[in-house]
Order: C-alpha cells, then structure tokens, then sequence
C-alpha cells in the first residue's frame, strides 16, 4: 500500500473576498511501482513564492529529492499548484498528469497525459471531480495501511467544504453547479474514505467530522 505524506499544509486568504493568496497543499506519495521498487510522486507542486531549496527542505525528512520524484499530479491548473513542476524530476524528467496543458521541465522536456481516470500506479487512483478550476480538475485516491486518503485540491479548500458540500460562496459562480456534484460524489460514492486533504487547510479524518456533526457517537 501507498503511503501519503503532507509536505506543506496549505491555508487560506482572501482579497476582495474572493482570491486566494495562501500557499496550496503539496502533498507527497511514496508507493510501490510493478516493479516493486519505492517510487515516489507528488500531488500539486507549490506556487510561485515557493523555490527549489524550499522543495528539498520539505523532501529532506523522507530522505529523498527532488530528483527522486517519479509522476506530478495536478489536481488544476492554478498557479498555485503548479509553479515547481519544471524543476522536479532527474534530467529525463517527471511525468506530470495534468488537467489538459502541456508541461516543460527546467531541462527542456515536455510532458502532456490526459490519462483517463482510474489507477496510474498500484494504490494510487485519479478521479475526476470538474468544478473548481473547470471541467479537468483531478482529485487523487490514495489505499494506504489507514485506509482510502482522498487528495481534492481546492474542490474542498479545507473541512468547511465537507461540512457543508452546497456551499459555494467564494468559488466562482460559473462551476458551482460541479463543485456542488464533485463533492457530493466523493462524499457519498466513498463511504470507506477516512481521511481528505484539502488545498488549502488542515487535513481532516472523516470519523472526526461525522462526530463533530453528532452523526456518529
């Protein structure tokens, strides 16, 4: 099983009540390849405040680089979630999944993969949830030894979100009518997800809300 580990902990702010200027969740994943060796990607790579050596910092407690980083994830393509992805990876690269760009890394590759979803690697699922940013927006679903982690981006900017999934007062009016679906649908179609991280907040275990919420004893 997969291993989900969170690098920095997004938070929030907003300008004119409706941009985000906190950093975003990066989140790293450590699983087993077909060739059973560890391997490693990330879920969402850092805005444009966050550098190389902020990168390394993050990484250096698991005893890794940035060089050993295998696949980047895009949950979206705000700048947000996106500013590092041209520094990770050896010099033949890291495959990057994004919602439906082309990517360069610093060495001059391009990498583009609309993959369907489902499983890209043993314990790790792309699922489409549109909404936030538009109709290619990722989560990622991750089994580890806990259970089903579920990564959202800023489907969910924090626990807020999973409280009230028909809230969407700072999300752009065109997409609520998605975001409003998505959520539900991860909400309802998992009912064995124990834990979610959000973009931009803590993350949170399920059992936790549900009892905050008197749904549970």
């Amino acid at each position: 099983m997969a291993q989900v580990h969170v690098l920095r902990e997004g938070s929030l702010e907003y300008v004119d009540g409706s941009s985000v200027i906190k950093p975003a969740t990066v989140t790293l994943v450590k699983y087993r390849d077909f060739d059973y060796h560890d391997k490693y990607l990330l879920v969402d790579a850092g805005g444009s405040c966050d550098t190389l050596d902020d990168l390394e910092g993050w990484l250096d407690p698991y005893n890794i680089t940035s060089k050993d980083i295998h696949k980047i994830i895009l949950t979206h393509n705000h700048p947000g979630h996106k500013a590092l992805i041209r520094h990770i990876g050896s010099p033949e690269g890291a495959m990057i999944y994004g919602p439906d760009y082309t990517y360069c890394s610093c060495f001059g590759h391009e990498y583009h993969a609309r993959e369907d979803q489902g499983y890209i690697v043993p314990g790790v699922m792309l699922l489409d949830t549109p909404g936030h940013e538009g109709s290619g927006d990722r989560s990622v679903l991750v089994n580890t030894p806990e259970g089903l982690v579920g990564i959202v981006g800023d489907l969910m900017f924090n626990s807020e979100a999973y409280k009230n999934p028909n809230s969407t007062r700072k999300q752009y009016p065109i997409n609520r009518k998605d975001i409003i679906s998505s959520r539900n649908m991860v909400i309802n179609d998992y009912p064995d997800m124990v834990k979610i991280i959000p973009g931009h907040g803590q993350e949170f275990k399920i059992e936790d809300i549900l009892r905050e919420q008197k749904i549970i004893s």
